[in-house]
């Protein structure tokens, strides 16, 4: 029978933990004293070298050499079971991350892989996850890039919504939505106006919802389409493509009534030559007489920048005009996206400043050039008047691009901008 020391037992068993947990490589002389441990143990009859007195103080304890080591072992076991501490911590924390992305019968590596293979875009965001379902349909689940707390590496995590606390999505096809139709009869937003709302929230320059105020029942359609923390922000989409591409109408009247058969884009075009901007010409007018005053409801997304030109009424300022580029083509000749059930990636997204941009015009600082054409309204249906539109080069101050100013809105582009 062999007889083992209590400091024997006592190093046998932290040495056969270590090799249990895997730990190797530097502790190779410690791993060859366990295999001689097991040798003793298959061997009894084996006596092993006789010891000298140095030799039995250390397996005594007496050495502050082997206790030097003995410490380090123990604090090296103390270091692993942290180091898998860490590692729970960080798979509770990256898990619900993971499930956002996670499709039926994904694995958490599989999810990983998939947000690893990502694209980078310009300014150093990840572009989003994309789930096709079609022809023109997918999701794009927005993405951001972050430190893990636990492992300080870069890591792709979900963008996420604040009015669902999920990821945030985009979705593109075909909607299951009934849009306002100028007012009459739907109860929901357009699809472009989805899209853009989305725009918004990547921003990520506070809490951004649609306008849902009403009354009676119905939207109230003067007011700004949605709200970017306290900024009142209008929407529309622009065509692009050709000459097109470096301009972008906005209207500053769009109910111009005229009265006793007034020329108004003669008068307005006279007074223009004699110095007024159009929007003094206009006013003009409607104190002569000679044009309807319907209030604030005459003015359009410029004018609607003045608290002064509707009635005091905050909710009715536009602070800012979102633009959303769509390729002519698909504005003009898309039936489906005309419907605007159809939701579509943009090709370019602007913010125009409306306060800044209005005073700037009115001061002839900006040149533009100005249109009136036919705005029956109500799906042409409505009574007849005209809309009075400045034609704007977007290469000026009040106007910015979206993309490079705040770059995770290119995670909503028809072409995503890979580096």
């Amino acid at each position: 029978m062999v007889y083992w020391h209590p400091r024997e037992t006592q190093r046998f068993n932290q040495l056969k933990k270590m090799r249990e947990k895997g730990i190797s490589g530097m502790y190779k002389n410690e791993l060859d004293e366990l295999d001689a441990f097991y040798l003793k143990a298959a061997a009894p009859n084996v006596e092993p070298p006789v010891k000298q007195k140095s030799e039995s103080k250390r397996m005594a304890g007496e050495d502050k050499l082997i206790q030097d080591a003995i410490k380090h072992i123990e604090e090296g076991d103390v270091a692993l079971d942290s180091a898998m501490q860490d590692a729970e911590e960080y798979l509770t924390m990256r898990r619900p991350e993971l499930d956002q992305f996670r499709k039926d019968g994904q694995s958490y590596g599989e999810v990983e892989a998939d947000l690893l293979a990502l694209d980078t875009l310009k300014g150093n965001v990840p572009a989003p996850v994309v789930q096709k379902y079609g022809p023109g349909e997918e999701d794009r689940l927005h993405t951001r890039y972050q430190t893990n707390q636990v492992t300080g590496q870069q890591e792709v995590a979900p963008f996420i919504d604040t009015e669902t606390g999920g990821v945030l999505v985009t979705e593109l096809g075909k909607l299951n939505i009934n849009p306002g139709q100028a007012g009459r009869g739907g109860s929901d937003d357009t699809a472009s106006e989805l899209v853009a709302l989305n725009a918004l929230k990547l921003m990520d320059e506070g809490p951004a919802s649609m306008n849902r105020q009403s009354r009676n029942g119905r939207k109230m359609h003067h007011y700004a389409d949605a709200q970017l923390g306290d900024s009142n922000v209008e929407m529309m989409m622009a065509q692009r493509g050709g000459r097109l591409d470096n301009t972008v109408a906005v209207p500053t009247y769009t109910n111009v009534v005229p009265r006793n058969g007034t020329d108004v884009r003669g008068e307005v075009n006279t007074r223009k030559r004699q110095g007024n901007s159009t929007e003094q010409s206009v006013e003009q007018l409607i104190s002569e007489g000679k044009i309807e005053d319907n209030g604030q409801y005459r003015w359009g997304k410029l004018g609607r920048s003045d608290i002064n030109n509707v009635e005091g009424d905050r909710g009715a300022v536009y602070d800012q005009l979102l633009i959303s580029g769509y390729p002519s083509e698909q504005v003009r000749s898309d039936r489906d996206f005309r419907s605007h059930t159809v939701a579509a990636a943009p090709v370019s997204l602007h913010m125009m400043d409306l306060p800044g941009m209005r005073q700037a015009i009115n001061n002839g600082e900006v040149d533009t050039r100005t249109i009136m054409t036919s705005n029956k309204g109500y799906d042409g249906q409505g009574h007849d008047r005209m809309k009075v539109q400045e034609i704007i080069p977007q290469n000026n101050q009040y106007v910015t691009d979206l993309t490079t100013s705040h770059p995770f809105t290119q995670q909503l582009l028809r072409t995503l901008p890979v580096i």
